[in-house]
C-alpha cells in the first residue's frame, strides 16, 4: 500500500456550526461532490472518539480512461473532543481515504483546513490522490457557495 495526502483550505463567511454541521451530513453529498450519484444514511455506532459516527453507503461514478466504473463503499462522519471533523470512504481495491478537517472561526469567518490522507495500491495511487483532491475541491466550492448564499438570503 503506498501513502498519498493533499491540504487545501477555505474561507467560508457563515458560522462555523453551519460548516461543521453540512460537512457531517453526508445525506445529500451528491449535489456537492461530483462523483457521487447516490447516499444512502446507515445506522450510527460509536467513534474511536466516544462521539457518534454516522455511517453512509456512498455511491461513486469514476472514469479510467473510456471505462466507467460504478462503486459503492462505507463513509463516514464523525467529530472528535476538539470539533474536528473526520471522514473516511472505505473504497474497493483496498482504498481508505482518511480526511481531516480543521474548522477555526474568527468573526464573520470561518476558515477550513482539509487534510486527506489516502492509502491505495500503488498502482492506483497517484490517480487516486489526482482524482480525490480534484473532487474535493469541487465539494468544498460547491458546499462555500450553497452556505454563504443561503446565508445571505437569511440577512435580507
Amino acid at each position: 500500500m503506498a501513502k498519498a495526502q493533499f491540504s487545501q483550505s477555505f474561507i467560508f463567511y457563515v458560522p462555523l456550526a453551519k460548516v461543521q454541521a453540512m460537512l457531517m451530513d453526508f445525506t445529500n453529498i451528491d449535489k456537492y461532490h461530483p462523483l457521487v450519484v447516490k447516499s444512502e444514511e446507515l445506522p450510527s455506532d460509536t467513534s474511536q472518539f466516544g462521539s457518534t459516527r454516522r455511517r453512509f453507503e456512498i455511491t461513486d461514478i469514476t472514469y479510467m480512461g473510456p471505462i466507467r466504473l460504478k462503486f459503492k463503499y462505507l463513509a463516514t462522519s464523525t467529530l472528535d473532543t476538539n470539533g474536528q471533523i473526520y471522514t473516511e470512504a472505505f473504497q474497493s481495491l483496498n482504498v481508505h481515504l482518511i480526511s481531516q478537517y480543521i474548522l477555526t472561526q474568527n468573526g464573520d469567518e470561518t476558515s477550513l483546513i482539509e487534510n486527506c490522507e489516502i492509502q491505495a495500491p500503488a498502482i492506483f495511487q497517484r490517480y487516486v490522490r489526482n482524482q480525490a483532491k480534484t473532487a474535493h475541491f469541487e465539494m468544498l466550492s460547491k458546499m462555500k457557495a450553497y452556505l454563504e448564499s443561503t446565508e445571505t438570503l437569511a440577512a435580507h
